[in-house]
């Protein structure tokens, strides 16, 4: 006995019951995850970029006194965003600004994550990989 019976998995790529505006809206709200995870990423190594390009200049660790921590200004713009978002009303009108401060949101998060990101580099670089693309 096989360990996928195809006439099972098969359902699993069917799509017919669900009405066609609920597979359009499940289409926006899986393509606007995967924008903010792509931005997320981009912060991140954005965050990592500039980091290292000012410890290169200026020839201190990271977490000295002297150099400014990059990320401490993300966590109140991510607040003010959520504040932007909930103040707008939900209506087609407002839907192309209030997805721009989700993206805003979500490039900011990646950029607020940046410094944990370094610190695991620093220890060992493959973690990261092990984390995305390890099988388990």
């Amino acid at each position: 006995m096989s360990a996928f019976d195809h006439s099972k998995t098969d359902a699993l790529f069917q799509f017919s019951h669900i009405s066609h505006s609920t597979q359009e809206h499940l289409k926006k709200v899986y393509s606007s995850l995967a924008i903010c995870m792509c931005l997320a990423a981009v912060g991140s190594l954005v965050y990592i970029y500039l980091v290292a390009c000012l410890v290169t200049v200026s020839r201190r660790p990271p977490r000295s006194p002297g150099v400014v921590d990059l990320s401490f200004g993300g966590y109140p713009h991510l607040t003010g965003v959520v504040y932007l978002v909930c103040r707008d009303p939900h209506n087609p009108e407002t839907e192309r600004k209030r997805l721009a401060f989700l993206e805003g949101f979500a490039l900011l998060t990646g950029f607020s994550l940046g410094p944990i990101l370094g610190d695991v580099i620093a220890v060992d670089p493959n973690v990261i990989a092990t984390a995305l693309w390890e099988p388990r």
